[in-house]
């Protein structure tokens, strides 16, 4: 052997001294040789640390040892030698056992070794312990199957949308609203479900909420609607979650058809405006008044008949209508009325008074009735000055006792 020569061999002996003191120097992954037919050749301090055996226990055994009985009988050690030699490399997830017999999760590297006439000569084996990251997935995934699993049984629709406005996940109420398949509208935008006049600005409040994620109603204080497949409109109430997902921060959009609610509150809104016009065409003067004394209804009678505005009146205390020596005892009344609510005259047996504007006082005969509004109970009351009935009867009296 010549000098060069000599000195060629001392640089290889010397480069796989340094390569072999850095395989050996690392502990986060199991890095081993295998014969052509599988048996360990070669084994680092990782492979000792992952998977539990020294080298003195473990060269020359069969790799096969790593595998759980039910892949080793079925021959899938074999299998991946096959595939490394055929394919050059191959890469596998799966459970794999160490010493003690317990499982972990492997991220598994096999690459085939070639001479210079290119046969092969051994596998080289990477292999990396992903147990915590596996529990984690697992954990994320089962997770994730019981939110999906609420949200399906969910009677509310459940529409959820990422960053860019495409939906990725929809409920079976959703679809059924919706009137589309899950299939039409995974990956659509959004705003395909949102009138088309109301889409520009949808646009921007959606980037404004990915601005600061909250749980919150969307719209607040604005009439919201949707759009189903065949284009007929309905109002809605949408609440707002973010929801972070290996994808990324989400938003996921609980929406309630609100179209029979709606129907309701018009109904009751128009019945209770047919009742005002009713009490503001009424003959006598009315107010109504709730459990604490606030008025909250007049009508025209009343304001002649007492001298005050509407303006001045509701809000306030209906004691203000009643002479001062009359009101202490009026909130123990009104109280027993609203514990046992039925129609009925006020003050039955006794002379009642009304107070004017003007401080004037004036003889009344007054009918209660407790009404159900939308705030709760409460009553109506019809107010008649009999001023000019008590100037009849007192000249009667006079002249029966002249």
């Amino acid at each position: 052997m010549n000098k060069t020569e000599n000195d060629n061999s001392n640089k290889t002996e010397n480069d796989n001294g340094v390569y072999r003191l850095m395989v050996d120097s690392i502990l986060d992954c199991a890095i081993f040789m295998l014969d052509v037919d599988g048996r360990v050749c070669t084994w680092n301090a990782g492979a000792e640390r992952i998977k539990g055996y020294c080298a003195s226990e473990i060269l020359g055994l069969h790799f096969s040892v790593f595998y759980p009985w039910e892949k080793s009988r079925s021959g899938r050690p074999e299998q991946e030698l096959l595939a490394a030699a055929a394919q050059m490399r191959i890469e596998d997830e799966g459970w794999r056992i160490r010493k003690d017999g317990s499982r972990f999760w492997a991220h598994v590297v096999i690459t085939s070794m070639q001479d210079e006439a290119g046969q092969l000569t051994g596998f080289v084996t990477l292999i990396r312990d992903l147990t915590e990251r596996k529990r984690t997935e697992d954990e994320l995934r089962r997770s994730l199957e019981r939110f999906q699993n609420v949200v399906e049984s969910a009677p509310n629709m459940f529409v959820m949308v990422n960053r860019a406005g495409r939906i990725e996940m929809v409920n079976l109420q959703a679809e059924r609203v919706f009137g589309y398949t899950r299939d039409e509208l995974i990956g659509q935008p959004v705003e395909m479900l949102i009138p088309a006049r109301l889409r520009g600005q949808h646009r921007q409040d959606r980037m404004s909420y990915y601005a600061n994620p909250m749980a919150r109603p969307m719209g607040a204080g604005r009439d919201l609607h949707a759009v189903k497949k065949d284009g007929t409109e309905f109002p809605v109430e949408i609440g707002l979650n973010p929801v972070a997902t290996a994808g990324g921060t989400m938003v996921l959009a609980a929406v309630v058809d609100i179209t029979d609610r709606k129907a309701r509150e018009e109904a009751l809104l128009r019945s209770e405006n047919r009742f005002r016009a009713a009490v503001e065409s009424a003959p006598a003067a009315m107010l109504m008044v709730d459990p604490a004394g606030k008025i909250d209804l007049v009508n025209c009678q009343l304001e002649r008949l007492f001298g005050y505005t509407r303006d001045e009146l509701l809000g306030q205390s209906v004691e203000m209508l009643i002479p001062e020596r009359f009101r202490a005892g009026h909130s123990q009344f009104r109280a027993s009325f609203f514990a046992e609510p039925q129609q009925r005259p006020m003050g039955a047996g006794r002379d009642l008074y009304g107070l004017k504007k003007d401080g004037t006082e004036v003889p009344v005969e007054i009918g209660l009735n407790p009404i159900e509004m939308e705030d709760g109970l409460m009553v109506l009351a019809a107010i008649i000055d009999i001023s000019e009935r008590r100037l009849d009867e007192d000249q009667i009296q006079a002249r029966l006792y002249s």
